[in-house]
């Protein structure tokens, strides 16, 4: 993954994917477990904050979890924006998975596609 200074970020393909399957899954198990109250949805950051908790063995030092935050934060952003698999609520502050269904025919699409890497 590369950011500099206003270059742009990239991901290989398989890392966007591995991550927003982590992030859609965690946010699928929340939406299951508070379906009958009113946190239905996840806070963007709550989503990014939950998912370096669970790499922080992997991340060494502040510069690398800074840079995965933003990764992370651009997956989001991704998955909203381009993919419109995540919905985002409240003025953006809050995302929820749109449908179910959904998500196995963008992955099958995403999948045959020939670019291998994810930009921003």
């Amino acid at each position: 993954m590369d950011a500099e200074d206003g270059e742009q970020l990239r991901i290989t393909f398989e890392d966007y994917r591995k991550i927003s399957n982590v992030l859609i899954q965690h946010m699928r198990d929340f939406e299951e477990k508070n379906k009958d109250t009113e946190e239905g949805a996840l806070k963007k950051k709550e989503l990014v904050d939950w998912y370096i908790a669970q790499i922080e063995d992997e991340i060494d030092g502040e510069q690398e979890m800074i840079a995965k935050m933003n990764v992370t934060e651009k997956v989001i952003e991704r998955l909203v924006k381009v993919d419109n698999v995540l919905l985002e609520i409240g003025g953006g502050v809050r995302v929820t998975v749109l449908t179910w269904s959904y998500i196995p025919t963008i992955w099958w699409i995403r999948s045959t596609q020939t670019n291998t890497s994810c930009s921003w």
